[in-house]
């Protein structure tokens, strides 16, 4: 209600109303507190003491002025209440008055809420517009992008079509010309052959009408002689013409032979002519389609860099597109901005002209107070009212200045942006079109020059392929006609070693024939000598030292000569006749017809045809060791059985002699047995040094060692550097000891570790871990290890005669997968297979001396296993392998050795 008259401050006339109407108080105090809430000091008047015992005087007087003093206070009351009243009507008015204002206030944010929603709208239409023109724009690019691609693919399916036809009409053009190679080299084929078969049966008709001229002479040349000389060189023609029949026979043979090497180079030869036109043609038809491919992506890249130009170009177009819609709402963002401004500004000026107006309605107008006391509460009440007043004002007179200044401002941005900068808008969209304008032509002529020059190169990669081509196609040519002379160079050799060994077995057969004619007539000449050889044969019979027996098969004796006579004590008169079982002991007498029974009855031969100890029975009835060797004869219906005896009694004495001696050796030899098993040993340690173990083992048993793959395992080789020169100053067997005292301490630093060597070549080693026993991961840091000790080993060896010569290594490592097997069956060599090993060989080869080179796998499972010191070389040219990327190991942490300076 603004600030009530009747109410202070503090609330004091409100509490002087409830205390006079409780009761409470005197009328002296009611006077004070009306006095005090009135801000006067009242004067409080006698005080007039009332005894309890008072009498009635005194009571009226304080009634009657009780009264008037109530009468008094009732007046002010109602002052103060129509003065509370004006104030109700003040405050409700100015209720009204900013209700009204607030009104206004809030139709004129829905109206700018209004505004700026259409204008919202209006932007999003036309960037909905604009958007839709842009996809319409890319859809129909899309679209002829499409059709392009469509025309450009069925083009491109009738050239493959085309080169599918042309390659096999040039394909089935080869083979017509093949299919006519072929017949006519058929027809040379029959040709050969008959040529063949005359050749053949000329040479025999020539053979025979040799063999028949000379049978002819050597008739014509005995006629005269006497038959037995005549009938004796029938038999020797007969003999030669056998011989020269065989002879002609194997040159028959050789012939056939000479032929069908004929047939078989010809055929050779034939099959690489076709094999080589086989090939130029493949090679051309390759090159054709190799053209035409070549040809046909250069077309995509042209065509692709034309669509790659276009789209750029369309992307130029999209983005001045764009950059022109952005200019555009820009503008209209500005305009609205403007808009937006002048309604609000409009509306200011609305809300100040009401605020003026009610200003000026109500100048004049005040509350009406009852006395003088409440004018200090009028006073201060019109100037609450007032400093409001005023504030409103001066809102009021800042708001219509600041209106006014935004009219000006707001009229010249209008004026700008309608009429005041319609010729710069034209001209800057004059300048706009002749930047795109000018922008196109130099994007069009980037684009011209960019597929100039793409085609210039695509000339040049042509010719450059056309004549790689030429020069492919030379170079086949080339190498077929090599391949030509190189066979019939072949050939020509293999028939003149096949004629050098004709002549050479044909000699050597002659020779031959003439060695068994000489024979044959050494045979002849032979059986003119055996009878006087046979008349002899008696006589050397009874000179032999052994003794000769002949018996029937009944057991007769025929023959007893004189080393018998003298064996036995019998003369051969008294032998001669009886049976032989008189010159045997008992026990093997009774035995004796039953063998000659069994023998003759069955055919088994127990004791014909070998040597036998057996005991003979003398005339005087001692029995001595004999040696019997029997054997059957048969001839001119004559059977009989041969016995040549020896007497070995002194060979049976010598024999025990013998024995016993023997029996001192078997004891003797039980000793070198033992040592054998100590020697067998040490084998078998020096055989598990050679192998591995388990191989050794399998290998002793005799089973098959079937080769082993490992996943991981680290591979180290080693070579000498400058070997060749450092054996050149020493003799051979110095170069050995070299090796054996380098290689030596090696082998001592190799069991200190989980490594395994696998073999040695002459300066060359070579180690590896985790196989033939796996080691997890371990098998890299065991190499490594192995490799830093070696290496400090090699830094601090010296050369025993040259103290001043350095011995240096190179050492290379590398980790993979290896196949591990053993190589031969004579002498057995355990092997590693596989790209590792290559590629462990190619770190040592490709390494420096002194230096450790490791592979890219193996750095990383020393990277892995921590501690080592590695450094990278960069990438290094590996035969076989291209450009690899590998790393020298140059330490380890807390390593004990001392190691070559970096």
């Amino acid at each position: 209600m603004g600030g009530c008259p009747i109410v202070n401050r503090n609330g004091s006339g409100s509490n002087l109303l409830r205390e006079i109407s409780s009761g409470a108080y005197s009328a002296a105090a009611i006077a004070a507190k009306k006095a005090a809430a009135e801000n006067a000091v009242p004067d409080p008047g006698p005080v007039v003491a009332v005894a309890s015992a008072g009498g009635d005087n005194a009571n009226e007087k304080f009634r009657a002025e009780f009264t008037r003093r109530s009468e008094e206070l009732y007046q002010a009351l109602r002052r103060q209440c129509d003065v509370i009243e004006d104030n109700f009507e003040e405050a409700e008015y100015e209720v009204l008055r900013k209700d009204d204002i607030t009104f206004l206030m809030n139709r004129q944010q829905v109206e700018i809420s209004r505004l700026q929603a259409s204008q919202v709208l209006e932007v999003k239409h036309r960037n909905s517009a604009f958007e839709r023109s842009m996809a319409a724009r890319k859809d129909r690019k899309d679209s002829k992008r499409h059709q392009r691609a469509t025309i450009r693919q069925t083009k491109r399916r009738d050239l493959v079509i085309q080169r599918q036809e042309t390659a096999s009409k040039m394909a089935l053009n080869t083979r017509s010309m093949v299919s006519e190679r072929r017949e006519a080299f058929d027809a040379l084929i029959e040709h050969m052959e008959a040529t063949h078969d005359r050749q053949r049966k000329q040479l025999s008709a020539t053979q025979e009408r040799k063999l028949a001229t000379e049978k002819a002479l050597t008739e014509l040349e005995t006629r005269h002689l006497p038959e037995e000389v005549r009938s004796m060189t029938m038999k020797k023609f007969a003999n030669r013409v056998t011989h020269r029949m065989a002879l002609n026979k194997r040159i028959n043979e050789q012939l056939r032979e000479l032929q069908q090497m004929e047939m078989r180079h010809a055929k050779e030869s034939f099959e690489l002519e076709v094999e080589s036109f086989e090939e130029m043609s493949n090679l051309e038809i390759n090159n054709v389609i190799r053209l035409a491919e070549f040809t046909d992506q250069q077309l995509t890249e042209l065509q692709t860099e034309k669509e790659r130009l276009l789209a750029k170009r369309e992307a130029d177009k999209l983005t001045l597109l764009t950059q022109k819609h952005a200019q555009e709402m820009k503008r209209l963002q500005h305009e609205q901005r403007i808009a937006v401004r002048q309604l609000k500004i409009q509306h200011e000026q609305k809300i100040s002209a009401r605020k003026q107006q009610k200003l000026r309605g109500q100048e004049g107008a005040g509350p009406v107070f009852i006395n003088s006391n409440m004018g200090s509460k009028k006073m201060s009440r019109q100037g609450s009212s007032g400093s409001i007043d005023d504030a409103l004002s001066d809102a009021g007179s800042r708001l219509s200045s600041a209106s006014n200044r935004n009219n000006l401002a707001l009229n010249s941005a209008v004026a700008f942006g309608r009429g005041g900068t319609a010729s710069q808008a034209a001209g800057r969209n004059i300048n706009e079109d002749d930047e795109v304008a000018s922008l196109n032509s130099e994007s069009q002529r980037n684009h011209l020059d960019s597929i100039a020059m793409l085609c210039a190169k695509q000339r040049e990669e042509r010719s450059n392929l056309e004549s790689l081509l030429r020069q492919e196609m030379a170079e086949c040519q080339r190498a077929n006609e090599a391949k030509m002379a190189e066979l019939e160079e072949d050939h020509q050799l293999e028939l003149d070693k096949l004629r050098t060994e004709h002549s050479e077995e044909v000699e050597r057969i002659v020779e031959i024939q003439e060695k068994e004619i000489q024979m044959e007539q050494s045979v002849h000449d032979a059986e003119m000598r055996m009878l006087v050889e046979r008349r002899i044969l008696n006589s050397v019979l009874e000179t032999v030292v052994d003794g000769i027996i002949n018996i029937t098969p009944t057991g007769v004796i025929l023959r007893f000569n004189a080393a018998a006579e003298k064996m036995w004590g019998y003369k051969s008169g008294e032998i001669i006749g009886k049976n032989i079982k008189s010159l045997m002991p008992e026990r093997y007498a009774v035995n004796h017809d039953q063998y000659l029974t069994n023998y003759l009855t069955t055919g088994i031969k127990k004791v014909i045809g070998g040597n036998r100890r057996v005991f003979g029975l003398k005339k005087d009835g001692t029995e001595f060791p004999i040696q019997l060797s029997l054997s059957e004869v048969k001839e001119n219906d004559q059977h009989m059985f041969t016995g040549i005896v020896r007497d070995i009694t002194e060979e049976v004495r010598l024999e025990k002699e013998n024995h016993e001696k023997e029996m001192a050796q078997k004891a003797e030899l039980a000793q070198l047995v033992m040592e054998l098993d100590v020697s067998r040993n040490k084998a078998d340690d020096l055989l598990s040094q050679m192998l591995p173990p388990s191989v050794s083992r399998q290998l002793l048993e005799g089973k098959q060692v079937e080769p082993q793959s490992y996943e991981s395992a680290t591979i180290f080789f080693l070579d000498v550097v400058g070997f060749t020169t450092i054996c050149s100053s020493i003799s051979p067997m110095e170069t050995v000891g070299l090796l054996n005292g380098i290689y030596q301490i090696f082998d001592d630093i190799i069991e200190q570790y989980d490594a395994y060597k696998v073999e040695t070549i002459g300066d060359s080693y070579m180690v590896v871990s985790g196989l033939p026993k796996r080691n997890g991961e371990r098998h890299a840091s065991e190499i490594a290890n192995l490799a830093l000790h070696i290496l400090a080993k090699v830094y601090a060896y010296k050369f025993e005669h040259n103290p001043e010569l350095k011995l240096r290594v190179r050492i290379g490592i590398n980790t993979g997968p290896v196949v591990a097997g053993v190589v031969g069956s004579k002498m057995p060599r355990y092997c590693l297979f596989g790209d590792t090993v290559n590629t462990a060989s190619r770190m040592e080869s490709t390494g420096t001396p002194m230096k450790i080179q490791v592979s890219e796998s193996t750095y990383k499972m020393l990277s892995k296993a921590g501690g080592y010191h590695l450094l990278p070389r960069g990438e290094t040219e590996v035969k076989g392998k291209g450009k690899m990327t590998t790393f020298f190991l140059t330490g380890k942490t807390d390593f004990p050795f001392e190691l070559p300076p970096n």
